[in-house]
């Protein structure tokens, strides 16, 4: 019976999680218009998993991993469940079939399941990041890229690469906007992210949407999957927390998710309850973790108590309370200095050690 009780609150949460997604899915998706467009290869960066094992701008992908794929959406679906692992991919190149082995890397400044190709995205932008260097700089939704530092632009992702090779000097851009050429200095912003210290302008490509809408059993498919894929990506990154082949610098607290929320509520309601969905999900998952204090502490010291017959000593209980307490104060500590580090302005952040 105790044991009972201290798991339901965890497992309400993950029920909720997926009770919740497929509300989401019937009341309607945005999801990019290229997701169901065949796999044709646009773009390749440079050192990625896909330009070391061989594949070129073109090649259309038809099988991975013995998986049929059709369109963009089932590739990336398949990859993300197979990251770290060698897969073999069948493609066409030029009308001729050709065959190769690609291992899809996880953690990172990428995420999980980085290949390294892409796409074709037109190089215009999206989006603007308020009091980002891009938006002081000038530049608008709606700019077409042309050139940066007089290097000609023909894809979205010659932009990031461009940005991390300047050094933190000033980028020239020249850009088109509604029938005129324009140019503009921007000067990119240094922050860490994952452990790794990058250059943002504060700029996201246009990406043509649609709203898709599903009936109630295509709903309840798609958004027990949905969970089923968010369970296995928090469990993959408390699993990389553990092993440090993810910074804690990348976790986000209180301030974070008070900003997501915010952000996922102007999106609509969709994209609000899909935010929730996720954040009960996590935290049910997160609470049976076997640290003292939390919901899986406790269910550790009762398997304890069953296999050795007797409870655990009071004194012992209470030492193992404090540290995992002082585990949570800690983390707590840590994700707020992490937020705090993603608000502040770049001159407050120098006064804060480590920055």
């Amino acid at each position: 019976d105790r044991f009972k009780i201290v798991v339901a609150g965890s497992i309400m949460n993950i029920i909720l999680a997926f009770f919740l997604f497929p509300i989401v899915f019937m009341i309607g998706v945005e999801v990019p218009e290229y997701l169901k467009e065949k796999p044709i290869i646009g773009w390749i960066d440079e050192g990625s998993p896909a330009a070391k094992a061989g594949f070129k701008i073109g090649d259309r992908i038809e099988k991975i991993a013995g998986i049929k794929v059709d369109n963009w959406e089932e590739l990336q679906q398949v990859i993300l469940s197979k990251a770290d692992k060698n897969l073999k991919v069948l493609a066409v190149r030029e009308g001729k079939r050709i065959e190769r082995m690609v291992t899809p890397l996880s953690g990172g400044s990428f995420g999980a399941g980085y290949v390294g190709w892409e796409h074709y995205w037109e190089p215009i932008i999206g989006g603007v990041t308020p009091e980002y260097p891009a938006e002081k700089a000038g530049l608008q939704p709606g700019d077409k890229i042309l050139a940066i530092n007089s290097i000609p632009i023909v894809h979205w992702n010659q932009i990031p690469q461009l940005i991390q090779k300047n050094k933190e000097s000033e980028i020239k851009f020249e850009v088109e906007r509604k029938g005129l050429f324009l140019s503009f200095l921007v000067k990119p912003e240094l922050q860490e992210i994952n452990g790794e210290k990058r250059l943002f302008i504060g700029i996201m490509p246009k990406l043509p949407t649609r709203v898709e809408k599903y009936g109630v059993f295509k709903s309840i498919q798609k958004g027990t999957q949905r969970a089923g894929e968010m369970t296995w990506l928090t469990l993959k990154m408390l699993k990389d927390l553990i092993t440090l082949n993810l910074s804690v610098k990348a976790l986000g607290g209180p301030i974070m998710i008070a900003k997501l929320s915010g952000q996922a509520a102007k999106s609509g309601v969709s994209d609000f309850l899909a935010f929730m969905a996720f954040l009960s999900l996590s935290l049910g998952i997160i609470n049976l973790f076997p640290i003292p204090v939390l919901d899986g502490g406790i269910i550790l010291f009762l398997l304890i108590e069953l296999i050795r017959g007797k409870p655990i000593g009071v004194k012992k209980m209470e030492i193992a309370q404090q540290v995992g307490l002082a585990i949570l104060i800690l983390l707590m500590v840590t994700v707020t200095y992490n937020d705090l580090m993603r608000v502040l302005p770049g001159d407050i952040k120098n006064f804060f050690p480590g920055k």
